[in-house]
């Protein structure tokens, strides 16, 4: 985790004064940012370029206002916070994206079909696991194709 490490002290992440711990490699496609009882956040994940992946959710959450973490402890999108008409199903899409290119641009690594960062947009991370695994990301997609599909 040599990656975040660097990252932190170049200044890439501003922590607000948190002690920010980042911990090992997960196998098995466990890949998240969560918050220990003991208060720590810990990144788990598989590969640098998965760990560019979840910095990039740590660093859009502190933009956004600060870590914000489920009940169970897991960090929250932070366009989770808003609401459908503040824009939710967009930003929510857009930081999956965003984190998904950043990821790509390292090793070009992605779970879906992509040949450019072009390729890696709300349609494509809404079919990661076809569909299964950001359900309101596929959602939004769908609600995206119909509403183009009117427009012509």
């Amino acid at each position: 985790m040599l990656l975040l490490s660097a990252l932190l002290s170049a200044g890439s992440l501003p922590m607000q004064g948190q002690k920010q711990e980042c911990y090992g490699n997960r196998d098995g496609g466990i890949h998240q940012v969560w918050k220990g009882e003991d208060g720590k956040v810990y990144i788990d994940t598989s590969s640098d370029a998965m760990s560019i992946h979840e910095i990039t959710h740590v660093k859009q959450s502190l933009e956004s206002g600060g870590l914000k973490f489920s009940e169970g402890g897991k960090l929250l999108n932070a366009g989770s916070r808003l609401s459908p008409r503040e824009g939710r199903y967009e930003v929510i899409s857009q930081m999956e994206v965003d984190a998904y290119r950043m990821q790509y641009s390292f090793d070009r690594s992605f779970p879906g079909y992509a040949r450019s960062l072009n390729d890696i947009n709300v349609h494509s991370v809404g079919n990661i696991g076809n569909g299964m695994i950001y359900e309101e990301i596929r959602d939004y997609s769908e609600y995206l194709k119909i509403q183009e599909h009117i427009s012509r």
